[in-house]
């Protein structure tokens, strides 16, 4: 869960121990540098906590509302739908409730595409020829009473 690893710059001259019984720091080093690996720590944490945060929203998202990419099978000659993962996900559905016309998607590979949430499309940034459908699914999960 918690990592040190590139929590604080190897540019400070600090020393940084973790004690994970009382979640403390001990910082040791010139004074300038103590604050400044301080200041690092503190704008690390709140990165990761509004990463945690953003990440449970996508989670609790994707329970109820999911997009999919119409994905044109050419070994069964139809059409299947591909959802987005939690992330990408959360992404489309942010910019779709804000009202916003498109948005750029960027894999973890670094390939950057497009979505043109008006036309309901996403194609790669580099061809707007090679483009798919999407599709918006809002997952009900309801509760029936009978009335007598």
């Amino acid at each position: 869960m918690f990592q040190m690893e590139g929590l604080v710059s190897s540019s400070f001259c600090v020393e940084v121990q973790y004690d994970k019984d009382t979640r403390t720091f001990s910082l040791s080093g010139p004074v300038g540098q103590v604050n400044a690996a301080i200041d690092s720590i503190h704008n690390n944490l709140h990165q990761l906590a509004n990463q945690e945060s953003k990440l449970k929203e996508a989670k609790d998202l994707y329970a109820k509302t999911v997009w999919h990419w119409i994905y044109k099978d050419t070994a069964c000659v139809g059409y299947q739908l591909k959802a987005y993962s939690e992330l990408p996900n959360f992404t489309i559905e942010r910019a779709y409730c804000d009202g916003k016309d498109r948005l750029e998607l960027v894999t973890t590979a670094g390939k950057q595409y497009c979505v043109d949430l008006r036309t309901l499309v996403e194609y790669p940034a580099t061809n707007k020829g090679d483009k798919v459908h999407l599709i918006r699914k809002e997952l009900i999960k309801g509760v029936f009473a009978f009335l007598f």
